[in-house]
């Protein structure tokens, strides 16, 4: 087993990995003909523009979260390898400097295209265009490493890799909840569907975790790297198959101002915000700084120019809509909340109880199957009353107190007394938080480009992962505590925007 590397490298550097996310169940055949429920007797393949029957209603939610959960392993996998890379080629910090913003940039840079695309196209063409790519992207970075192997190619080939990885995810990440969305004809299923979604955003960071660490501790790193290849097959499969996806684009001229505006914004604030490590270590590079500052700039000239556009990408009311607005913030604040329980418990795990990688992504286990539980709790109550704002505001304040008390809590006391317990309570309160969110953030109802709002809601948690690294400072203690605090504040937001809004 190769020797371990200290993971605050790679998890100080995670600036772009779309969250915690847990994975799926394959679909469930469905039930006979007159079986009582939300399960319908299998369907006859539904018109052009037609949501999915029962049966595959739940293909559609099963690909989803394997799409999702394929992104966010992907995005683990690299920062995890590369100690190892890095090591074992014997690498310059030169050359690695360059990888971690080239994703993050990239996958930012091209959401509001992603998002974009999605509504003009439909979802199913959209996860189909980002699979192929990131099978492409997989098979591309592999070869490419072998290459700086063997001293037969650069560190700007490697950046083409991670960029194109990037471009993958920005594609795949609108796509799969924009199928969560437009997955229920009756509006009282759409709480289900986003409690699959949900449960993979507040849970699966474990899951990566433990498949990335598996493989690079027990096989290979270079493994590693072709690790998701077989998921991606399996949901391109998936993909083809499936006959529903309908484009929602409600007419108007193509947004190129705002996909530039927000490609452009999104890209340079990622970039700047992906370099944050190296102030960490005293090596802080002013023009990255300067590029996040330019990139805030033209974040807010994109939101300003989305209000009043005729025919905007987020759609005409995606930011006058206060409980839609609260809930896209509420989701960045979420993504921080996500940093601290699973690359702050993590990093602790390392350092105070001396486990690798794989070891400690088993211990953070136990907070996925909590945010299952949550995510499935707040999907039925939803379900009954769509009010959203007390699921929101106990979830959010579950998830703080859970964070609390892992930033607290010296673990030399042992892992079931100062860890298990904290992770229950906060993996608990995301998976609860984060179905109403995700909800309000991506409504499917007429005159709404669905694929516009998941690729904003989409950005949450990547977003609030590298809000949490520049929180955290790479002190052991900051990112659950940084977590902690942003969980109160998505608590007073949900509190202050959700009022009585109800799912639509």
């Amino acid at each position: 087993m190769p020797a371990q590397a200290d993971p605050r490298l790679a998890l100080a550097h995670r600036a772009a990995a779309p969250g915690a996310y847990t994975p799926t169940a394959p679909a469930h055949p469905a039930a006979p003909a007159g079986h009582a429920g939300p399960v319908a007797a299998p369907p006859v393949a539904p018109p052009d523009g037609a949501a999915p029957g029962g049966g595959r209603r739940r293909w559609t939610l099963a690909l989803a979260a394997l799409v999702q959960l394929l992104v966010v392993i992907d995005a683990a996998v690299f920062p995890l390898a590369a100690p190892y890379l890095q090591r074992d080629l014997g690498l310059p910090d030169a050359f690695m400097s360059p990888l971690f913003p080239a994703y993050a940039a990239g996958l930012a840079a091209l959401l509001p295209l992603g998002g974009h695309l999605v509504d003009r196209v439909g979802p199913r063409a959209a996860v189909l265009a980002g699979l192929g790519a990131f099978v492409v992207a997989a098979v591309f970075e592999g070869f490419v490493i072998d290459a700086v192997a063997a001293g037969r190619s650069t560190v700007t080939v490697l950046v083409v890799a991670r960029v194109l990885h990037g471009l993958a995810a920005a594609l795949l990440t609108p796509g799969a909840l924009a199928l969560v969305a437009r997955s229920a004809t009756d509006p009282r299923q759409r709480p289900a569907g986003f409690g699959v979604y949900a449960a993979v955003a507040a849970g699966g960071g474990a899951a990566a975790a433990v498949a990335a660490g598996g493989f690079i501790e027990f096989l290979s790193w270079r493994l590693a790297t072709y690790a998701a290849i077989p998921c991606a097959l399996l949901a391109l499969v998936g993909a083809v198959r499936l006959r529903t996806g309908r484009a929602s684009d409600p007419g108007g001229p193509f947004d190129l101002t705002g996909v530039l505006l927000g490609g452009l914004g999104l890209g340079a604030l990622a970039y700047g915000l992906a370099a944050v490590n190296d102030v960490h270590r005293g090596e802080a590079d002013p023009v990255a700084g300067v590029t996040g500052l330019i990139g805030l700039a033209l974040t807010a000239a994109f939101l300003r120019q989305q209000r009043t556009a005729p025919a905007a990408l987020l759609g005409s009311d995606a930011l006058k809509d206060r409980a839609r607005g609260g809930a896209y913030g509420g989701l960045v604040l979420l993504g921080v909340a996500l940093f601290g329980l699973y690359d702050g418990t993590s990093i602790r795990l390392f350092h105070e109880l001396g486990l690798a990688p794989f070891a400690a992504g088993l211990m953070v286990l136990p907070a996925l199957l909590a945010a299952l539980v949550g995510a499935r709790l707040a999907a039925a109550r939803i379900a009954r009353n769509e009010q959203v704002r007390t699921p929101i505001v106990l979830g959010a304040l579950l998830t703080a107190a859970g964070l609390g008390l892992l930033g607290a809590l010296p673990f030399h006391l042992g892992y079931t007394v100062a860890v298990l317990p904290a992770l229950l309570l906060a993996g608990f309160g995301a998976g609860l938080a984060a179905v109403p969110l995700y909800a309000l953030a991506v409504p499917d109802a007429p005159g709404v480009r669905t694929g516009g709002a998941a690729a904003l809601a989409g950005y949450g948690t990547p977003l609030g992962t590298a809000l949490g690294t520049l929180a955290a400072g790479g002190a052991l203690l900051a990112g659950p505590l940084a977590g902690a605090v942003a969980a109160v504040l998505a608590a007073l937001v949900a509190g202050l925007t959700a009022g009585r809004a109800e799912l639509r």
